[in-house]
């Protein structure tokens, strides 16, 4: 008798090992998921747009692909390299054919003449409207409770290029 109630604690043992493991797999799974480098890469900052471009840079052949990629689907190649916030996703939806061709001048541009290419993002505030409430309240920072944050406007972004005999810049400029 005692020999099945070992066999049975061992059983139950196992069964919960087995179950926590599998946990533990989903979690480090999810987690791989989640992050920056398996949803898309780096996060579309300046530094590490330039850093990418940069080790991209250093095989011609490598870059000649990655340049061909962005001049025929610019927004495909954001997204496949980048990890965007919800902002820079409408930011890029919101460029115009216009800006779209100033970088895919520049990116030619540069792997033409093998010059240096640069990113610069430039911000903008969004213009926001703060509102306070009409209701009489005893709180005395009722103002700051009761405070209602608008948006605007659309996301807007501008693209200038700058190509000079020793470099490239891109400069990004608006909700990015």
């Amino acid at each position: 008798m005692k020999a099945k109630s070992t066999s049975n604690t061992r059983r139950r043992f196992l069964r919960g090992l087995a179950g926590a493991a599998v946990a533990g797999a989903a979690v480090v799974n999810s987690r791989n998921v989640l992050s920056p480098a398996v949803a898309g890469g780096p996060p579309l900052r300046e530094a590490s747009v330039n850093s990418f471009i940069a080790g991209v840079r250093g095989n011609k052949q490598t870059f000649g692909r990655h340049a061909q990629f962005a001049r025929q689907n610019l927004r495909a190649y954001v997204l496949q390299h980048f990890t965007l916030t919800p902002r820079q996703q409408q930011a890029l939806r919101a460029l115009t054919p216009q800006d779209i061709h100033k970088i895919q001048h520049a990116v030619a541009t540069a792997e033409a003449k093998n010059l240096p290419l640069h990113v610069r993002f430039i911000p903008r505030r969004r213009a926001q409207l703060e509102l306070a409430s009409a209701e009489p309240t005893v709180v005395s920072d009722a103002l700051d409770q009761h405070a209602i944050s608008i948006d605007l406007g659309p996301v807007r972004v501008g693209i200038e290029g700058h190509i000079s005999p020793f470099d490239v810049t891109i400069t990004i400029s608006g909700d990015c």
